[in-house]
């Protein structure tokens, strides 16, 4: 006899086998398309996750995931944070509407609260976890100050480091919004910002070429991700981590029309390894990492070895 207990954990064994098959997707901001893309661990394309223009969806940006599992996407063309079902893509209308300026990059605090660029009004907003506006996160930069807020990363201490496009700098704020210190300078359009251990890789949108900096700012490595046709660059927008192991990266090439794999010392020699492409993906913009689709094969499998379990449960009582 198979007693509730056995069958249980066998049920919940067989769960976690076909359910770690999966890794993890990856949801791709489509500025000029529009949409929100998205492909499986293997690099498929799945097709639109939001449409083209749900629920006014203008300029693609910054992509987040809220504590309930919804999606938020920053709408950057006509000033909007919009939400959407993190399961099916769905419309669930704006999360915030006033107080942006051609927002951008979107991070959760540990709080609930929402960090927000606004690349225009060259600040970085704050929002509670209902869309209400808290104030400017940021303030007292030396100089002319953020010029074009396009990416910032939060370290382990809670600062957060935004860049400057425009001006090629990155600023360093502590967990209140204080001014800290420049951390570097001489980036020729400082956009995707990501910390790897204690290291913050940022690209060089106009150039195209990424850094990697370390804790004082120093030079780690920087190299070129090559061009897409002679003397016409991949503009590199974001950089994440890569699901290929820890020699590698993942960057979003606007000029290439999306992810590539790239090596972290550079010797991959321009976008020669696509990794995130197709699907109607035009200018790619930030990358997500999601909870993974299961492959049909693995649900109807395990369906049928529930199904088969039961049989046997029943014949046994």
């Amino acid at each position: 006899m198979i007693n509730n207990k056995c069958f249980c954990s066998v049920l919940l064994g067989l769960s976690f086998l076909f359910a770690t098959q999966a890794n993890a997707d990856f949801l791709v901001a489509d500025n000029f398309g529009n949409q929100v893309v998205r492909y499986s661990d293997s690099g498929t394309s799945l097709g639109a996750f939001v449409s083209t223009g749900s629920g006014g969806l203008n300029g693609a940006t910054g992509l987040v995931l809220l504590a309930n599992g919804d999606l938020l996407v920053s709408s950057q063309s006509n000033n909007q944070i919009l939400r959407y079902n993190g399961t099916t893509g769905a419309s669930l209308g704006a999360f915030a509407t006033t107080n942006m300026t051609g927002p951008s990059h979107m991070v959760s605090r540990a709080n609930g609260n929402l960090l927000v660029g606004n690349f225009s009004g060259n600040s970085v907003g704050e929002f509670d976890s209902n869309g209400n506006f808290l104030g400017t996160f940021t303030s007292g930069t030396p100089g002319a100050g953020l010029q074009g807020v396009s990416s910032f990363a939060v370290d382990g201490t809670g600062n957060v480091y935004v860049g400057s496009f425009n001006s090629g700098e990155i600023f360093v704020y502590n967990s209140s919004g204080a001014y800290q210190s420049t951390f570097a300078t001489g980036l020729t359009g400082a956009s995707g910002l990501w910390f790897d251990g204690g290291d913050l890789w940022v690209s060089s949108l106009l150039s195209s070429t990424v850094t990697r900096l370390n804790s004082a700012g120093g030079v780690v490595t920087s190299f070129s991700t090559g061009e897409i046709a002679p003397g016409q660059g991949t503009f590199p927008s974001f950089i994440t981590s890569s699901p290929f192991g820890s020699n590698e990266i993942l960057i979003a090439l606007a000029g290439a029309g999306g992810v590539y794999r790239y090596n972290i010392d550079g010797s991959t020699t321009g976008p020669v390894n696509p990794f995130l492409i197709g699907g109607g993906l035009q200018v790619p913009g930030e990358v997500l990492q999601v909870a993974a689709v299961p492959e049909p094969t693995s649900a109807i499998g395990l369906s049928l070895l529930t199904l088969g379990l039961l049989s046997v449960r029943r014949r046994k009582n």
